[in-house]
């Protein structure tokens, strides 16, 4: 980093240095004298020295980042470190080298198929005791907008994503203090014994974790409980930023770093598949994302239970954590930017890594293919956190349409299910 940072005040001081130079020339010309027992023409030298010698660091730095990407493609695993200087770089040269790399090790672990899931997305209550500043969805239950669906109102729901072929469903809500684990139970053993067919993928790792300490559970005991009455796999959400001093800021009330890597931890242990996220472009750091993307890693060299990686960008126009700490929206290329890394970090450990046109749009979304990724993730057909955060993309897209975009990025489509086996 110290070096980063040297090398952007070596390009920011351009002007100083070419005052420099023409001292040089000054004093070759025959201008000096002596300051305090130094020949000025000595001094003037040692300035031009330094900058030749910062400016030869700079581009060996640059070499390096190539060489960071070059060792990725051959498999090696990437620091922490060189992820953040990957992250730093900006200019459109290696920008595209970047892209090149994700895009050729994506076609080396996965080949040149896009696989999307015909899916159901239901957020069944926004009731939630948890005040996160990044979240318009959650409501206190006095609020005039906050709603706790019934099991039958679910199900009504899924009955009308069944004409588009769901093959699966994903539940997810806010931290209802009325909600218990007997109710999380019925809801997910009636969705599977009306629709046996449907992958139920449910609950985040914080929910699960609330339903422990509530029922006075572990959380093995908890996910064992849910297993056996028809949940299939996990939610990697609630990951937000894996930093504790992140967190303090953008959701104090939440599990913390270390307890979400237990709860997840604990259901790669039963055999119970979850995905891995990461909310990013608010105000954490590049090495923030950096040191996240290396704690994923190391999980799943550990369990191998991850089975994709999908970062979300953030979406910040109706948030508090917006008007507090001046969020702006972060712009596509640096979410391609950091697919690419994130698909060169990861390597063989996480070989899936999914887009959010949710977030991003259609045409970003379809855009994004090129940067190392390789799923377009699902239909979805409703959408809330998102959209009351302030997103404007739509909610959903029917298989058709994902095929048109993938087809339009001259990529392969493939329907799969929740756990990516082909259909």
């Amino acid at each position: 980093m110290a070096r980063v940072m040297c090398a952007g005040a070596a390009y920011s001081l351009s002007g100083f240095f070419v005052f420099c130079g023409l001292a040089l020339v000054m004093a070759r010309s025959g201008w000096g004298g002596k300051v305090d027992g130094i020949d000025d023409g000595c001094w003037v030298k040692r300035i031009v020295v330094t900058y030749l010698h910062i400016k030869r660091r700079v581009e060996t730095m640059a070499i390096n980042s190539e060489y960071v990407i070059e060792r990725a493609l051959n498999g090696d695993e990437m620091s922490t470190e060189e992820a953040e200087g990957l992250l730093q770089l900006s200019d459109d040269r290696s920008l595209e080298h970047l892209r090149s790399a994700a895009d050729t090790l994506r076609k080396n672990l996965v080949g040149d198929v896009v696989t999307f899931v015909r899916n159901r997305n239901i957020n069944f209550t926004n009731i939630c005791n948890i005040d996160c500043a990044f979240c318009n969805f959650a409501k206190h239950k006095e609020d005039s907008s906050s709603f706790s669906m019934n099991v039958p109102g679910v199900i009504r729901k899924i009955e009308d994503a069944v004409p588009y072929g769901i093959r699966e469903v994903c539940l997810q809500g806010g931290i209802n203090p009325e909600w218990h684990l007997n109710d999380y139970v019925e809801l997910v053993s009636t969705i599977k014994e009306r629709f046996p067919w449907i992958h139920i993928h449910a609950f985040s790792p914080f929910e699960l974790f609330y339903m422990a300490k509530k029922s006075r559970m572990t959380v093995t005991a908890v996910i064992k409980t849910l297993v056996n009455h028809g949940l299939g796999s996990i939610p990697g959400t609630a990951a937000e930023i894996l930093d504790d001093e992140v967190r303090k800021i953008i959701c104090r009330g939440k599990l913390k770093t270390q307890e979400w890597l237990e709860v997840v931890e604990s259901a790669h242990q039963l055999g119970v598949k979850t995905s891995a996220t990461i909310m990013f472009g608010h105000i954490e750091t590049l090495r923030h994302r950096a040191r996240h993307l290396f704690l994923l890693r190391e999980l799943q060299k550990h369990t191998g239970g991850f089975s994709e990686f999908i970062p979300l960008p953030f979406v910040p126009f109706k948030t508090k954590l917006a008007r507090l700490h001046d969020v702006t929206p972060i712009s596509d290329i640096e979410v391609f930017k950091f697919y690419a890394v994130s698909r060169l970090f990861l390597g063989k450990w996480i070989p899936n890594i999914q887009t959010s046109w949710v977030k991003l749009g259609k045409e970003a979304g379809g855009q994004s293919l090129h940067w190392g990724i390789n799923d377009f993730g699902g239909t979805v057909i409703e959408e809330n956190i998102s959209r009351l955060a302030g997103a404007d993309h739509g909610q959903f897209l029917t298989a058709e349409e994902i095929q048109h975009i993938i087809e339009g990025e001259d990529r392969i489509p493939r329907e799969r299910d929740t756990l990516y086996h082909m259909v």
